[in-house]
């Protein structure tokens, strides 16, 4: 899928655009000194995350998904979601308290901010859970904004992505690094993001971070890759429902010299991905669960319906996605993984539809015959549909 081409703004109303100009203008002139944090960004991490939105966002969604005051809502959270860092000899200042501490500064000082009440909550709601991820904590019913119903959760999701995704060398300015750490300790953190130079979208919908590292310095552009990795599963089920770009391709240095051994011995120095999955892509180095996987494999040709127990964090989805999944593509199957959010039945019918079909699912379309035309589709070949 392309990147987004309109920009969120221009979709605004009149009304709505003249109030998201002053929140942004706003935001710049009086609010940049409680945004910047470690690395002096402020303003400019905030065009970058709306930048971030345009593109992360397909205009089919902008034209027939989002409406205006949801729009406004990102617009606005772009702007304001850092407002909760201080600066001071605490150079790290609030850090994962960041997005609570924002939420509540938006929800004091609404009027000063250019919003009105009910605004600022929905504002407040998307900053609150942007700096850990817990989307857990919204409603999964729509938040009536006047007469507009604005999907928090969908909405929080794709803004911590685009917030992600601000991971580049010009967030973490060398001259910066050099008065902070003036000891030579960069932390890694930092040290990586000075070897990402963008991200893009691949065939596949995925994010390609692309990095130019040099020889030293391609161990840290993996780690942050996995790192990613690990703060991108908390939000992955949410983004998948919602139609939006949700994991990360293999890291992308093709225009750097490296040779596939150092390539590898990135990967080997933090194989582990955390509370995070291993891919299909990381097949290669998933490894110690060949027996696990030749079971599942035996059951699933030989049982139309199988259940998969475990506690959470065993490597249940792991072992289904870079163990079983590459087995079942080389006999030739299909393979559909859904997460499955709010009411199961219509979420799991729509991320199935989305895998298998074009265009839009028809209203009076069941879980039962959406199924049945994804097996049509691939008849002969089986079909195997993952419910996690």
């Amino acid at each position: 899928m392309p990147k987004g081409k309109k920009r969120l703004k221009d979709c605004l109303g009149d009304r709505l655009r003249k109030q998201y100009e002053y929140v942004a203008t706003h935001a710049e002139a009086t609010c940049q000194e409680f945004q910047k944090g470690d690395n002096k960004q402020g303003h400019d991490h905030c065009v970058v995350v709306e930048r971030n939105l345009d593109l992360l966002i397909p205009d089919v969604k902008k034209d027939s998904c989002l409406d205006e005051t949801e729009i406004f809502v990102l617009l606005a959270a772009a702007h304001l979601h850092d407002i909760g860092k201080i600066e001071g000899a605490n150079r790290f200042g609030w850090k994962s308290e960041h997005g609570h501490r924002g939420m509540e500064i938006i929800n004091e000082n609404y009027g000063m901010l250019g919003l009105d009440r009910v605004q600022a909550a929905a504002v407040a709601l998307v900053v609150g859970v942007h700096g850990d991820g817990r989307l857990d904590r919204l409603s999964p019913k729509p938040m009536l904004v006047g007469t507009d119903e604005v999907h928090l959760i969908d909405l929080a999701a794709i803004f911590r992505l685009a917030d992600m995704l601000d991971t580049t060398y010009q967030r973490a300015p060398e001259i910066v690094a050099r008065i902070l750490f003036s000891d030579g300790n960069v932390p890694e953190k930092w040290q990586a993001r000075q070897t990402i130079s963008g991200w893009t979208l691949d065939e596949r919908n995925r994010v390609v971070l692309q990095a130019i590292p040099a020889t030293d310095e391609i161990r840290v552009a993996y780690a942050l890759k996995d790192m990613m990795n690990e703060d991108l599963a908390k939000i992955a089920p949410y983004l998948r429902l919602a139609g939006y770009p949700w994991e990360l391709a293999e890291l992308d240095v093709g225009a750097v010299p490296l040779s596939p051994s150092r390539r590898l011995q990135a990967h080997r120095e933090r194989p582990f991905p955390g509370m995070a999955y291993y891919e299909e892509d990381q097949a290669n180095i998933f490894r110690g669960r060949e027996e696990e996987t030749e079971k599942l494999l035996s059951v699933v040709s030989n049982s139309p319906i199988t259940l998969l127990i475990g506690e959470s964090g065993a490597g249940k989805t792991s072992l289904i996605h870079a163990g079983l999944f590459p087995r079942l593509r080389a006999m030739m199957w299909e393979c559909v993984w859904t997460r499955p959010l709010g009411n199961p039945r219509v979420a799991i019918r729509d991320l199935i539809w989305r895998a298998t079909q074009e265009g839009p699912i028809k209203k009076d379309c069941n879980l039962w015959q959406v199924m049945k035309l994804a097996a049509e589709k691939y008849s002969p070949r089986n079909l195997l549909i993952v419910i996690d």
